[in-house]
């Protein structure tokens, strides 16, 4: 299970999750904060680029294929859906 060892003394799926967050918290400890900003910064940003392509260019068919009242629509829900 890609190194992952259940055998342990975590018996549960939750005991496991647990542990590897105490994991994960003491390797934010120890990483200087530049290396962990990349590290959680990059793929934030990749990930808001791709949202914003994708809001772009649904904008572009909604506007084209079907008006400017239904782009006006999905605009609204966009907000919407953010809040």
């Amino acid at each position: 299970m890609n190194g992952i060892d259940l055998t342990r003394k975590e018996k549960s799926l939750g005991d496991f999750i647990v542990s590897q967050a105490f994991v994960l918290e003491e390797k934010m400890y120890k990483e200087s904060a530049g290396k962990l900003f990349i590290k959680y910064a990059i793929p934030q940003m990749i990930g808001l680029l791709f949202n914003s392509v994708y809001v772009i260019v649904d904008g572009i068919f909604i506007g084209n294929r079907i008006g400017s009242t239904a782009l006006a629509a999905a605009g609204i829900a966009v907000l919407h859906h953010g809040i």
